[in-house]
């Protein structure tokens, strides 16, 4: 205990409070920009596209007015989002969609710092900036408040990075 607590406090106070704004102001910029935005209603390309007309049929309550027709988008995104016709209603599936994103964010920065190394070589403060500025990152919080499929698949490219190298 006492050598996380110096680990802590060795860094200088500015630096801290440094660390500290970023986390702050990334997150509350974030959640609104963000993932207030997701969670209110499906957007961009997300909202064209889920869910398609063929797996339409298996929720005919969940409106398809707004989704162009035919398969489209590739196979990977209706497979991928096919769980959200579980969702009990409709309104519900932009918040558990946003939900589903944000875990996938959080795990995303996660394995990109397990891969990178970068946990091994620098304090847990500038691991803490990098988060804070990450949450910053305007194409993050555009593509989080678009639902854009992209978010899963990169959780799911860096996953398999992950576990390649303990399974060959």
């Amino acid at each position: 205990m006492n050598r996380a607590l110096s680990r802590i406090t060795r860094e200088p106070l500015p630096r801290r409070a440094l660390v500290v704004a970023l986390l702050v102001l990334g997150a509350a910029r974030f959640a609104t920009a963000g993932f207030l935005s997701a969670a209110r209603s499906l957007r961009g390309d997300f909202a064209a596209a889920f869910p398609t007309e063929y797996f339409a049929r298996f929720r005919p309550d969940f409106p398809v007015d707004q989704v162009w027709k035919g398969w489209n988008y590739g196979p990977m995104f209706h497979y991928l989002t096919l769980p959200l016709l579980a969702v009990p209603r409709y309104g519900m599936v932009p918040v558990v969609w946003a939900i589903v994103n944000l875990a996938a964010v959080c795990a995303i920065f996660v394995l990109t710092c397990r891969l990178s190394g970068a946990r091994d070589r620098v304090s847990g403060w500038t691991v803490a900036a990098l988060a804070g500025l990450w949450l910053l990152f305007q194409p993050l919080t555009n593509c989080f408040a678009q639902g854009n499929i992209e978010i899963v698949e990169m959780l799911m490219i860096l996953v398999a990075l992950d576990i390649l190298p303990r399974n060959q």
